[in-house]
């Protein structure tokens, strides 16, 4: 929208986008800049962030919401292009989602009972500073030029970070 194409040119790099992760869809909002802090990019997206929920039927109109809700709907029909996106996606409905064949249609199904009033509620909600599910991770530094990567090992991995599940609901109702 307007606002964050202003805040763009204010010398930001700013992406958005969503990912699933251990059964939980997480969304994520991005700014790199190299002229300010995080601190002050914090501040000025938690201010765009209020300023567009407070005037959010005027962003995402019913007209908009239509269009966003059925583009959305064909591309879940649509997302195997190929072969092998197919083997792809049967392959995560066979062992990611325990044989759930039906996740696809599951979601083409919430995504049509969607309605404006309830994507309205939900939208207002995750915008929200109220909302104590938001993170923010404020990083500062220099990446060396010309930014290369670095080979490492298994061990060497390990040793930078590591990563550990977490429990699985059935075996926290086992406990």
């Amino acid at each position: 929208d307007c606002k964050m194409g202003a805040l763009a040119t204010r010398a930001y790099i700013a992406q958005s986008g969503d990912t699933e992760f251990e059964k939980r869809l997480y969304q994520y909002f991005l700014v790199q800049s190299n002229t300010h802090q995080p601190e002050d990019l914090l501040h000025r997206f938690e201010l765009f962030l209020e300023e567009y929920r407070e005037d959010f039927t005027t962003h995402v109109s019913e007209e908009r919401f239509a269009t966003l809700k059925s583009s959305a709907i064909e591309a879940l029909k649509n997302q195997c292009r190929n072969i092998n996106d197919k083997a792809a996606l049967w392959d995560l409905l066979a062992f990611e989602e325990k044989g759930d064949f039906t996740l696809i249609d599951r979601r083409i199904e919430a995504l049509e009972n969607l309605s404006y009033e309830q994507f309205l509620t939900f939208g207002e909600e995750f915008l929200s500073r109220s909302n104590r599910k938001r993170l923010a991770i404020l990083y500062t530094g220099k990446i060396p030029t010309p930014f290369t990567y670095l080979p490492t090992t298994v061990t060497g991995l390990s040793e930078l970070a590591t990563y550990a599940p977490r429990s699985t609901e059935q075996e926290m109702n086992t406990r």
